[in-house]
């Protein structure tokens, strides 16, 4: 495998330039989203026994056709490490032909989920024809949400193996009914994991909503579902952060979800069964003495203490403003709001191994601020970058048309000159994944929306960026960048600092310019 990821050539693509905007395939991929419906029809022959199956069903069982065309809710508990995913069980041979077209206009029971896994049960009067704007504007009404509520939050279908961000004009159910292709094309999965998976309808975070604009927030309904969603990437160690850090989310997460703290309910053994609720999978692993007691420093007896000061601390405050904190908290975060695309990259090579290290999981997490290498299984980030530190390339081998262990992939160059002896190092990393192709979509967004704000700024007016909302054009998106580059290339802070020696890079040395 790693001989067939060695074989693509490259050339970077500096932030400032504006790289090949009309890229048909790109344009394709879909996070944030430019997915077209036509990309997932399936083949004649498939057609047309998706149409004889569907049609000795309509004769046959006719009487229980209603019972057929709702989706069956259940809850996922096997799925793997800390991840708990609610699942929307499909009928087989639902293929969108001409016998369906009456069907298809039918009222239809559905079930939209949010971040914290509850779910509001709706009816769509258009049946399977139902756009994601219809569904999210039925869900305006439904929680009574202003109408600020439309920029902030959007429709993704999310399942374990895929997250795609819906655009107004795609439709839900036909998109389910095609998850296994996207499957295929996007992931590496087996056909017993794309068997099992089945996609959710869940209403989260708009992925190009600032955070500027954000955290003016003050709306009840708004700060529990915004709230919601940081948790659960808090959680899901999608947002790596030290350990005291940890304990103070942890303290109001609990306070906001139990309550006042009360010694005879919150102890231990209350936390013991549901850290998981509170911390990331590593941080969950319990801490015992030779005889198999519970440690007084284990995280449980820890997170009575923070819900107790916690409780102490906001005794007088509001749920809200609970949330609020929380989310001030996760705010500091550089890769906060980030759409995650699944990728693995190499392991440095180690004198000890006799057959090579196995690759690395890896979340590619992408926002307006820039580009984050994120360690899947340890929560830890291991590269951060702003869009101004650094240069990309998307490149797909042509052996990758008949191999399917060569991984389309991201090449992402930077410059390391943190030693101060004169020299600095040009950096490549190479990032394997079937979803590189939307991170590169988004990114280019991203930066198209730099330049554009610039333009904007110096022209008093100006365009917009395809695929990126209107209220983007608002905010200077270059506001944050000199603050998260001093963070991220900071020594002092461990978490936030880079982890080049974890990662396999190509380096080039060369003088430093003069400035």
């Amino acid at each position: 495998m790693a001989e067939d990821k060695a074989a693509i050539d490259i050339k970077t693509v500096p932030v400032d330039g504006t790289g090949d905007e009309e890229d048909g395939e790109h344009n394709k991929a879909l996070q944030g989203s430019t997915l077209d419906d036509t990309d997932v029809v399936p083949a004649d022959s498939e057609k047309s026994d998706l149409y004889q199956k569907r049609q000795n069903m309509m004769r046959n069982k006719e009487k229980n056709e209603k019972d057929k065309l709702l989706p069956k809710i259940t809850i996922d508990s096997s799925a793997s490490r800390q991840k708990s995913y609610i699942t929307a069980t499909r009928p087989d041979s639902y293929g969108m032909t001409s016998a369906m077209s009456d069907a298809s206009a039918k009222p239809l029971e559905m079930c939209v989920y949010f971040a914290n896994k509850t779910g509001l049960e709706m009816t769509l009067e258009g049946g399977r024809c139902t756009t994601a704007e219809e569904v999210f504007e039925q869900l305006m009404e439904l929680l009574s949400l202003p109408s600020e509520a439309r920029d902030v939050f959007c429709l993704w279908l999310i399942s374990p193996l895929l997250e795609l961000q819906l655009k107004p004009h795609h439709v839900p159910f036909r998109l389910t009914q095609h998850w296994d292709e996207l499957l295929q094309k996007y992931t590496t999965s087996s056909e017993e994991e794309i068997e099992r998976d089945e996609p959710v309808l869940i209403m989260q975070r708009n992925i190009y909503y600032p955070r500027e604009l954000e955290e003016k927030i003050r709306e009840p309904q708004m700060l529990k579902l915004l709230y919601s969603e940081a948790h659960s990437n808090i959680t899901e160690g999608r947002y790596p952060w030290d350990t005291e850090h940890y304990f103070v989310l942890a303290g109001l997460a609990s306070a906001i979800e139990n309550g006042q703290f009360d010694e005879v309910v919150h102890t231990a053994d209350f936390y013991r069964e549901n850290l998981s609720q509170f911390f990331p999978h590593h941080m969950c692993k319990p801490k015992t003495t030779f005889f198999g007691k519970p440690k007084r420093d284990s995280i449980e007896f820890q997170l009575v203490q923070e819900h107790r000061s916690t409780s102490d601390q906001f005794r007088n405050h509001s749920i809200e403003d609970l949330q609020y904190k929380y989310l001030q908290c996760c705010w500091n975060l550089p890769y906060y709001g980030c759409a995650f695309f699944a990728g693995q990259i190499e392991r440095p090579r180690s004198g000890l191994g006799l057959f090579g290290n196995p690759d690395m999981d890896v979340y590619i997490a992408v926002n307006k601020e820039g580009v984050f290498i994120i360690d899947d299984e340890k929560a830890r980030l291991l590269l951060g970058l702003v869009y101004k530190d650094f240069s990309w390339e998307y490149a797909e081998s042509a052996k990758s048309q008949y191999n399917p262990s060569c991984l389309p992939c991201l090449f992402i160059q930077f410059k390391d000159d943190l030693d101060g002896d004169g020299k600095y190092e040009s950096k490549i990393l190479q990032v394997f994944s079937k979803q590189a192709v939307m991170a590169d979509v988004l990114i280019q967004t991203f930066v198209k929306l730099i330049h554009t704000f610039n333009d904007m700024t110096d022209a008093g007016g100006g365009d917009t960026v395809d695929g990126a909302p209107p209220i983007l054009n608002q905010i200077n998106i270059k506001e944050n960048q000199e603050k998260f580059s001093t963070m991220l290339r900071s020594r002092d802070d461990l978490v936030m600092c880079s982890k080049l020696d974890k990662l396999c890079l190509a380096t080039h040395n060369m003088k430093k310019e003069s400035s």
